[in-house]
């Protein structure tokens, strides 16, 4: 985290969000607990320790939404 830029600027500078590990793993924590809850599909965007790339996860999950249109 300490050194990924800012996920929407792609600037080295972080938004008071990022800037703040607690608040990261609190939302973490509260987005898990909520697929978890609500047996939402879970999109994973790390494998084998490596962040996915945008393409790859955009397959997953159109390839989970094709199956409800």
């Amino acid at each position: 985290m300490k050194n990924r830029k800012n996920k929407f600027t792609n600037e080295e500078k972080k938004d008071i969000h990022e800037k703040d590990k607690n608040h990261i793993v609190d939302s973490y924590n509260a987005a898990c607990e909520l697929v978890e809850k609500y047996n939402w599909y879970e999109v994973k965007c790390v494998k084998d320790d490596i962040l996915r790339t945008i393409d790859d996860i955009h397959e997953e999950i159109f390839t989970e939404i094709k199956k409800y249109i």
